[in-house]
């Protein structure tokens, strides 16, 4: 895949370069992966119109020393600076011009800290618009935390997981992995009616395993390995990419409007947050 890799000159990009450098070291395919550092319109104040050259200059110049001084194989293809009205445009238009298919964006928060903001400003508001697939990588992730295991792809079973499964299945190709395909049943509480005589509410399953093995058959992920857990989806979710120590989990998207967000969560947001791992969202097809 050809990825467009944001980089903040702070410690918070630093994971996400180990990320970058890894999927192009692993990957198969002829994987690009683009350096971009977005200068805010806002930021360079008062700087004549005539110094802006100088100032990207000077910019680049610190690009390169800080990917130098990273300790990470350099990954890229080419570097960039760019000028926007805000980070996250910055981005997302340079993607677009060069026909990249993916957003690579360190997380503000390290794998264990115990902070509420965890994504950080710029990476929360590309996930939540998701214009395209967005990786979000902790920033204290390094190599040797980079998992051995399968790719893990998340799915509910609904049309919102659908680009998740196409991306899930070339990237576990690319990198020659296996592919596990995961769908977490929440199980509902049936709460007996007037006059049923009952000590507790009944749990009623949603799913049995072959409704997994049937979506993965339907969606032609290719040879994979389904799995169907029960109880709550985060936690599931999370704790099985640590015991098969998956190196990436994708999951869709049903990008939520932010009336929705106030009554129901993100799964993919909450996974982006929380992960101890690289997490990628795919907005459905």
């Amino acid at each position: 895949m050809r990825w467009i890799v944001g980089i903040d000159l702070r410690d918070d990009c630093r994971g996400a370069l180990q990320m970058a450098s890894w999927l192009c070291r692993t990957s198969r395919s002829d994987d690009s992966c683009v350096a971009v550092h977005v200068l805010e319109e806002g930021a360079r104040g008062a700087v004549r119109d005539d110094l802006v050259d100088d100032v990207v200059a000077g910019d680049a110049e610190v690009l390169q020393s800080f990917l130098n001084q990273s300790g990470v194989a350099n990954p890229f293809t080419s570097q960039r600076i760019v000028l926007a009205d805000s980070v996250e445009t910055g981005l997302v238009n340079t993607a677009k011009s060069t026909g990249s298919e993916g957003l690579l964006l360190g997380r503000l928060a390290g794998r264990s800290a115990r902070t509420p903001l965890r994504l950080g400003r710029t990476a929360r508001r590309i996930v939540r618009h998701l214009p395209f697939p967005v990786m979000i990588v902790p920033p204290d992730l390094g190599h040797r935390e980079v998992g051995r295991g399968p790719i893990v792809l998340a799915t509910d079973l609904r049309p919102s997981s659908t680009g998740a499964a196409r991306v899930a299945r070339r990237l576990a190709s690319e990198l020659e992995r296996e592919l596990v395909v995961v769908h977490v049943d929440p199980v509902v509480q049936i709460v007996p009616t007037f006059g049923e005589v009952a000590t507790m509410p009944m749990e009623s399953r949603l799913r049995i395993p072959a409704d997994v093995d049937d979506w993965a058959s339907a969606h032609d992920v290719g040879p994979a390995r389904t799995m169907l857990a029960e109880g709550d989806v985060l936690d599931n979710l999370l704790e099985i990419v640590r015991r098969e120590d998956a190196p990436l989990l994708v999951c869709g998207s049903r990008r939520l409007s932010l009336a929705d967000r106030i009554v129901t969560s993100s799964v993919g947001t909450d996974l982006a947050r929380l992960a101890d791992r690289a997490v990628l969202v795919v907005p459905p097809d």
